[in-house]
């Protein structure tokens, strides 16, 4: 009965933590799975930078990055008692820069930003002292479209100078589409 129990640990544990219905386990401080807090940060900012693209182009979503993006993440932050962040190994913002075990998971993300079934790639881990909390990270990988006009390879240059008049130090273009562009990050806080 040991050995079963350990088996059953051992398997729900490697299959990343999923409840009885499928969904990854509610992040630590959350009452709902990591997977819809990402969805819903996502769904909300396509919907502002689709709104934005209409009426000012790809410059108009460029403002929608820069105080739309953070502004959402604070937001899920506070309403699920987590900490929400797009992160990059390539940031445009530097607030997006990433270090520390978040560097080795992107790297394992930039080499498969999409999982079997075609969805971006997921990656969750607990720091090993426990006071770190819990990280749970998904890709996001480059789509052609909307995203290629300020990411891409090929950037107008009306766009390029806006770019660099607010980011200056920006890594965040040279994508192709599928490549990871990068992720957004939840974790517990267990420390602030």
């Amino acid at each position: 009965m040991k050995n079963l129990c350990r088996l059953l640990f051992a398997v729900v544990f490697g299959l990343g933590l999923t409840t009885c219905t499928g969904e990854p386990a509610p992040i630590a401080n959350s009452e709902i799975p990591a997977t819809k807090i990402a969805d819903a940060f996502q769904q909300r900012l396509q919907s502002e930078l689709m709104a934005a693209m209409k009426t000012g182009g790809a410059i108009g979503a460029i403002g929608v990055c820069q105080q739309a993006a953070p502004a959402i993440a604070a937001a899920l932050s506070e309403e699920h008692a987590v900490l929400v962040r797009r992160v990059s190994h390539k940031p445009r913002n530097p607030g997006a820069a990433i270090d520390g075990r978040v560097v080795q998971e992107m790297s394992i993300l930039a080499r498969t930003p999409f999982d079997g079934s075609g969805n971006p790639s997921v990656r969750e881990w607990t720091d090993k002292d426990g006071e770190g909390g819990t990280h749970w990270l998904r890709a996001i990988p480059m789509k052609k479209e909307p995203c290629t006009a300020c990411h891409g390879t090929n950037i107008a240059p009306e766009v390029q100078a806006k770019l660099a008049e607010l980011y200056p130090n920006d890594q965040a273009t040279g994508f192709k589409p599928g490549e990871l562009r990068g992720a957004i990050l939840i974790s517990s806080r267990t420390k602030r």
